[in-house]
């Protein structure tokens, strides 16, 4: 008997000891990715004339199968062409890109490039496209996106969203702010509702007579946590707190595109761009670009982004290798602490 609660008492403090080198591992990490982030503060802003780029392509592949007259001949006629237009007279279309993550962590850049385009784009008159890719993830990143994207419509310009892989959940709460939602045919399309996920250890520690304290004021500061004990009342308030930012998803998507049946499209489903076109979550089935091709007829289109810039040589490697490994730790912890969308 004495040899067994000697075992068993070794085998709580090894829980104990696990559990006290996890939480200082996931300080170290936090610790280690805001010093990491402070490599990447210098960023500079690229702008590409998406019409220039794709008539030098086309020159390019001529060069190699016409003959040097005809060439030079059809230079000499885009050059007076350039001459007779008047580009400032012309409206203009900005293409961002956003690809997406589960802490949507391109907003940053992304809040940056709507700043800019603020300032120098004309309201009523350009038309601002954004090339999304977004599975969804945390509430308030996501939500921050999608704020993001509003202040494009709040102050006058058209918005169009295209979407050529996915806007699930809190990718679609930024899409639906557009004006319009372009889709292509495979696109996954919906996923609007909430999820709340994580283990629970109170069963285990009880097996083993290791007690877990919370202390906290206020009735609901905590609900489900991953060692505490999991009651009705807890598992119920979670479930209020999911309810109530899902009635918010709602509520937004209802704010920018009122015809859609939320009965039918608030399950948490998601659908194929062409369906996704019969529920009226998007408005057009097509690619970004056929559209842009399409948009480049009547005005003059950009692609403006703002890079980080790159570091070089060894911290560049060790860059790299830091940001995978401490974002994917992070990422587990921070999955069973949070909500997502």
């Amino acid at each position: 008997m004495t040899e067994f609660l000697f075992e068993v008492s070794v085998f709580a403090s090894k829980v104990f000891i696990c559990i006290i080198l996890i939480g200082i591992l996931i300080m170290i990490l936090g610790s280690a990715l805001s010093e990491h982030k402070k490599w990447k503060k210098k960023k500079r802003l690229e702008v590409e004339d998406i019409g220039d780029k794709l008539e030098s392509y086309r020159l390019t592949i001529q060069s190699m199968t016409d003959c040097a007259k005809t060439i030079k001949k059809q230079v000499k006629n885009i050059k007076k062409q350039k001459k007779k237009e008047d580009n400032t007279k012309k409206p203009r279309a900005y293409v961002l890109n956003f690809e997406g993550d589960m802490e949507a962590s391109q907003v940053h850049l992304l809040r940056e490039e709507i700043s800019i385009l603020l300032k120098t784009a004309e309201p009523k008159k350009d038309e601002v496209i954004v090339k999304l890719n977004n599975r969804g993830g945390l509430v308030p990143n996501h939500g921050l996106g999608a704020s993001q994207l509003a202040r494009l419509r709040d102050k006058g310009f058209h918005l169009t969203v295209c979407v050529d892989e996915v806007a699930g959940s809190g990718g679609y709460l930024m899409a639906c702010v557009a004006n319009k939602i372009l889709a292509a045919p495979f696109a996954v399309i919906g996923s609007i509702g909430v999820l709340a996920q994580m283990p629970n250890f109170y069963r285990l520690l009880q097996k083993q007579n290791v007690d877990y304290e919370e202390h906290y004021a206020g009735e609901h500061k905590r609900t489900v946590t991953l060692f505490g004990k999991v009651t009705d009342e807890k598992r119920q308030k979670l479930r209020e707190q999911l309810e109530e930012i899902h009635t918010h998803f709602k509520d937004y998507i209802l704010k920018y595109r009122p015809k859609v049946d939320l009965s039918k499209i608030a399950t948490g489903e998601h659908w194929l761009g062409t369906k996704a076109k019969e529920l009226d979550l998007v408005d057009d089935i097509i690619t970004s670009d056929d559209y842009i091709l399409s948009v480049l007829d009547k005005k003059a289109v950009y692609e403006v982004s703002l890079k980080e810039e790159q570091l070089k040589g060894l911290q560049r490697l060790l860059s790299k290798k830091i940001e995978h490994i401490l974002n994917s730790s992070l990422f587990l912890f921070k999955k069973w602490f949070t909500k997502s969308l």
